[in-house]
């Protein structure tokens, strides 16, 4: 991936190129693929933690020499120890994909969001892969009704409590 980030304060990333086989593509696989993603302060934060890159282009991830990072040398390097370091299972790294669209999820976050952070061309390709994980979000739509509903008559927040 390669963007641009732009002040903490606007919090987003635009990806304005894609890499697949170690090379810099002239298009992008689809139109969702280049786009403006959402970033968390944690994520920003590891982002100006980065060191730039030394050839002076804007790309996010590169290797050591700031070129494209080669996946298998990232994985047998990088990935593979960190993952152990930190006693979890080995996984691919697309798996962070799925981790950031099913924590999103669980924290409540819509799913039409959450397609477009991931850059999917329809909901439908979300709610296909992460469909499973909506009732945690099911469960938290209700409460919100039944706290609007309780606000709008007038209860309040200790009618709710007895509820």
């Amino acid at each position: 991936m390669s963007g641009e980030t732009s002040t903490a304060a606007a919090r987003h990333l635009r990806v304005v190129r894609t890499v697949q086989s170690g090379r810099v593509m002239p298009v992008a696989k689809t139109d969702a693929s280049l786009r403006t993603v959402q970033l968390q302060r944690r994520a920003i934060e590891a982002l100006d933690s980065l060191p730039r890159p030394l050839d002076g282009s804007r790309r996010i991830f590169t290797a050591p020499d700031g070129g494209i990072v080669n996946l298998s040398n990232f994985r047998k390097r990088v990935w593979t120890p960190a993952l152990a370091a930190a006693g979890v299972e080995y996984r691919p790294p697309v798996q962070m994909r799925h981790t950031y669209a099913t924590l999103a999820l669980a924290a409540g976050a819509p799913i039409e969001w959450i397609s477009r952070q991931l850059g999917h061309t329809s909901i439908r390709t979300t709610l296909k892969h992460y469909a499973r994980f909506l009732p945690a979000a099911d469960a938290r739509a209700l409460a919100a009704l039944d706290a609007f509903e309780a606000e709008r008559d007038g209860r309040g927040m200790d009618a709710q409590a007895d509820a």
